[in-house]
């Protein structure tokens, strides 16, 4: 055990001062004689990049904040958080229970006068020139009493950028 310890070490050992040895690197060159001029391309790439925010849970009644910060894109371009679809197959809002109970419900976007959201729609817009943006979305209850029950649904949200 003890000469596999001191056999491991000096591997190790080994392997550390050969990373400090000097190597050649290769590259393409131009070959310039006294009157010649050459050009080398300068590139860098950064690719456009954000974080979006979407809480995972609301309860109705209550309102959400969509989020995003670290905005960076390319010149001319808007990235856009869409509510693209409802857990329901005609895309309506309406959350249910295990009896299937119905419970119709809204969204709006807040402003002023309270928007409608409706499906496909941007419900947060960022322009290229900003690096955030937030969006209350309220989840609007309906105003008579449902029936007795835990009510269920989702909507799915698209990020994308135009």
């Amino acid at each position: 055990m003890k000469n596999t310890r001191k056999f491991m070490a000096a591997v190790m050992a080994l392997t550390m001062v050969s990373a400090l040895a000097p190597m050649t690197a290769f590259a393409a060159n131009h070959e310039v004689t006294a009157a010649d001029n050459k050009e080398t391309t300068i590139e860098y790439g950064v690719d456009e990049s954000f974080l979006v925010t979407i809480p995972m849970t609301v309860t109705l009644g209550n309102t959400a904040n969509i989020t995003a910060e670290n905005v960076n894109l390319k010149s001319g371009r808007t990235l856009n958080v869409t509510l693209s679809e409802t857990s329901e197959t005609d895309n309506t809002f309406k959350l249910r229970t295990t009896d299937n109970d119905v419970l119709a419900y809204t969204i709006t976007k807040d402003s002023p006068n309270g928007v409608d959201v409706n499906i496909d729609e941007a419900v947060l817009t960022v322009p290229d020139t900003d690096t955030s943006g937030t969006a209350t979305l309220s989840f609007n209850a309906p105003n008579s009493t449902p029936k007795a029950g835990d009510y269920n649904g989702s909507v799915t949200f698209t990020i994308s950028t135009t």
